[in-house]
């Protein structure tokens, strides 16, 4: 059980060290990707999302679901601290922190988002955030108007508590593959 006290940087080091030993993360993220695709049935906003690191709950075939709907997809430009649009995963390159992202695209800064699914180290059940302590979630949601902050990640991941500060920006909801949060 983890300790009330732990620093960010011992939760990051022992969180990442159970991700990479999740088994079947694969059947893990259909779970988790069924789940977000029933709450997104009816969706036509603006959604902004993640392309996964290979830790991370793979939304790949959400991406593709989402493809072929009426709504405006965005993903983040890691090194400019902004987001572009994205309507083609050809169209993708690695980019910073080796993460993939629109190529071609010209950044954009909308007024408000509906949807930002949100990546994460680990979240405890009251929506707080781990991330990889470069900033950019925090620096990007605290900016912009979003209805709706989802965390995406796995079960094992859900901590009993994470560490906050005052930038860290806190999810609405939370969805693993066993249990979904309402933290709003």
């Amino acid at each position: 059980m983890q300790s009330q006290m732990q620093s960010k940087h011992e939760l990051r080091k022992h969180y990442k060290s159970v991700r990479s030993n999740i088994a079947d993360k694969a059947e893990k993220s259909r779970i988790i990707c069924k789940k977000l695709s029933d709450y997104l049935s009816n969706f036509e906003g603006e959604i902004l999302l993640y392309y996964p690191t290979p830790l991370e709950v793979d939304i790949v075939p959400l991406i593709k679901e989402l493809a072929r709907k009426n709504c405006t997809k965005y993903l983040p430009l890691t090194k400019k601290n902004k987001i572009a649009k994205f309507t083609n995963e050809r169209d993708l390159i690695l980019g910073e922190h080796n993460i993939y992202e629109p190529e071609k695209s010209l950044p954009v800064k909308p007024s408000k988002l509906d949807i930002a699914l949100v990546p994460g180290i680990a979240f405890d059940p009251k929506g707080n955030r781990l991330g990889h302590g470069v900033g950019w979630y925090d620096k990007f949601l605290s900016s912009t108007v979003i209805t709706t902050k989802i965390g995406v990640t796995f079960d094992e991941t859900i901590a009993v508590s994470i560490p906050i500060a005052k930038h860290d920006i806190k999810m609405d909801l939370l969805f693993t593959d066993k249990q979904n949060f309402n933290c709003r």
